[in-house]
């Protein structure tokens, strides 16, 4: 039996690797608070199963503490519309409920495209990967350096558990700790690239595209399932 311990892995090898992190972290304080946080309840999810409705109120409870607690809202969508005309379309007092669902969105979404070795890992790394070249291009060095290193794990295992073998014949499995812990680290870096008052490091509208396999996977799961009356 593979055990579901790869999440686990990475989210403890990056909290170590944190302690060494070269720049003050009171920045990331609730976010990081919220990250462990959503890694226990996966990890209890994972040994044993948590029912549906329980695991969504406690994720949205984690969400809600990241956005009221640490002000990462999407207080805009952004120019939508494609006419280059410096109005963003706002949000209003919609923008914190709205953040919250977003997030517990994309935890979930990622823990549903996670059905196949390496799918959500790798999903992640080609993210990762594009928003790490944002955020270093648009002087973010703390939140780079913090994705860089939580994608090296992600990376380690990945490299150690893809193909029909692993590297010394013995795999795990990412877990829901592993999986809900990727789209909650994405979507943070999203959120907060794309709602800088002044010069944001991405455009709102390009965020979505980082994400949309998950969320399109998301999507035809729950129409499957709601047809199937699962």
């Amino acid at each position: 039996q593979i055990p579901l311990i790869g999440g686990i892995a990475i989210i403890v090898a990056f909290f170590f690797a944190v302690s060494l992190f070269p720049f003050g972290l009171s920045r990331f304080r609730i976010f990081l608070l919220c990250l462990g946080c959503l890694m226990i309840v996966g990890l209890l999810d994972d040994h044993h199963d948590i029912p549906a409705a329980g695991r969504l109120i406690l994720q949205v409870l984690i969400s809600s503490i990241l956005v009221i607690g640490d002000d990462v809202v999407l207080s805009s969508i952004g120019d939508i519309f494609g006419w280059f005309d410096g109005n963003e379309q706002g949000l209003g007092w919609l923008a914190v409920p709205l953040t919250i669902i977003s997030i517990t969105g994309i935890i979930n979404a990622y823990n549903m495209i996670d059905g196949h070795d390496g799918v959500a890992v790798s999903v992640f790394m080609l993210s990762a990967s594009v928003a790490l070249v944002f955020l270093v291009v648009g002087g973010d060095y703390a939140l780079a350096t913090l994705l860089l290193i939580f994608s090296s794990g992600v990376f380690i295992f990945l490299f150690f558990n893809m193909g029909g073998k692993s590297v010394r014949g013995q795999k795990s499995f990412l877990g829901d700790a592993g999986s809900t812990c990727l789209g909650f680290f994405i979507v943070y870096v999203l959120i907060v690239s794309t709602q800088k008052e002044v010069t944001p490091i991405m455009r709102t509208v390009t965020a979505p595209w980082l994400i949309g396999l998950p969320l399109l996977d998301m999507m035809a799961v729950i129409f499957f399932r709601a047809r199937e009356g699962l």
